[in-house]
């Protein structure tokens, strides 16, 4: 038995219009440790933010209806410090080199293995309990 497998690598906010690609990414970050919160687009993904406790990262696709993602990026820098601190990995089919406010941008259909990478290097370690609120 792995003790480490036990402790949370951190609380991902996972935002996707497509109910599969939507569940993928829950699961395969899940399966890696990390506790993921879901949204379906920007505006369900701001209530999110207020309340859940301390997220640590939002994996955001940019084409949704409702509030696409550089809206949700736009209102998102406006909230409260501790939510326009938390880093941003856009997710997306759209061709984007680079997104203002995202730490990266992966393109849609993404390797799973990128993803858990590019995720683990931008949330908190294992046993961090650092506080953001």
């Amino acid at each position: 038995m792995n003790p480490a497998a036990d402790i949370t690598r951190g609380k991902i906010l996972v935002v996707d219009d497509n109910e599969d690609i939507l569940e993928t990414m829950s699961l395969l970050l899940t399966a890696s440790g990390f506790e993921v919160v879901a949204a379906h687009h920007g505006g369900e993904a701001l209530s999110r933010l207020r309340t859940e406790d301390q997220v640590d990262l939002i994996v955001l696709d940019l084409s949704m209806p409702t509030m696409d993602g550089r809206e949700f990026l736009r209102r998102k820098r406006q909230q409260a410090s501790g939510i326009a601190q938390i880093p941003v990995l856009v997710v997306s089919s759209v061709a984007a080199s680079s997104v203002t406010g995202a730490v990266g941008v992966l393109r849609k259909p993404f390797d799973p293995q990128r993803l858990i990478d590019i995720v683990a290097r931008h949330a908190r370690p294992a046993g961090d309990v650092r506080d953001r609120n």
